[in-house]
């Protein structure tokens, strides 16, 4: 079976976990999204640049980022995302408002996505009202892990950050490198190495 269809098959496999859809709505995916087979390190949405589009995760790893002076003197951008299989990609502020977008987001990994345009989710709505249910799954699910890194930022010890880490994101470690890991929980790379490894010395801040 070509990749595309087993994508798209995908998808809706996953719509239909979290409530059945209907044949026509299912036809309607079939027949208009469009599947991408995207390499390591291929950007899909641009800082600056108004992104009105929905990307679901098939397989592979992306993540969020902008420039910026961040924890490790060697790097020059700050992760603030980390997405892979069955997550959903968006630029909040490009879909919603129709505003340039504050990151870059660009996979990892090579990775197979499902590109849902604007039109394409908006005709989605008015054609199957059944929709708004996964719509609203979809969002919920997606909010919530942006106010919890949000808090776990809010942490002033790395220890407490790294705890919220492991808790609430507990598949991303396998997913992706110590890099992106430490810059996501706003720490040197140095520090989430101790912390990993268990020798972390909370008073001086640094590897016992």
């Amino acid at each position: 079976m070509p990749i595309q269809q087993t994508a798209l098959d995908e998808f809706c496999s996953m719509l239909n976990l979290l409530q059945p859809i209907s044949g026509e709505l299912e036809n309607y995916i079939l027949n208009n999204l469009e599947v991408k087979i995207l390499k390591k390190h291929k950007r899909i949405i641009s800082c600056g640049d108004k992104d009105s589009r929905i990307w679901y995760v098939v397989s592979g790893t992306l993540r969020a980022y902008f420039p910026c002076e961040t924890f490790d003197e060697v790097d020059t951008e700050h992760t603030t995302k980390l997405m892979s299989e069955g997550k959903f990609v968006i630029s909040t502020i490009g879909f919603f408002s129709n505003e340039p977008s504050f990151e870059n987001v660009e996979t990892v990994s090579e990775s197979v996505l499902i590109k849902i345009s604007k039109s394409n989710w908006l005709e989605m709505h008015r054609l199957f009202p059944e929709i708004y249910f996964h719509s609203h799954a979809i969002f919920q699910e997606y909010f919530v892990l942006i106010g919890i890194r949000e808090f776990m930022l809010r942490q002033n010890d790395a220890k407490k950050r790294f705890q919220i880490l492991n808790k609430y994101f507990p598949d991303l470690q396998n997913q992706f490198s110590e890099k992106y890991l430490a810059s996501f929980a706003a720490m040197s790379r140095g520090t989430f190495s101790s912390l990993k490894n268990g020798n972390y010395n909370m008073r001086t801040g640094k590897a016992k």
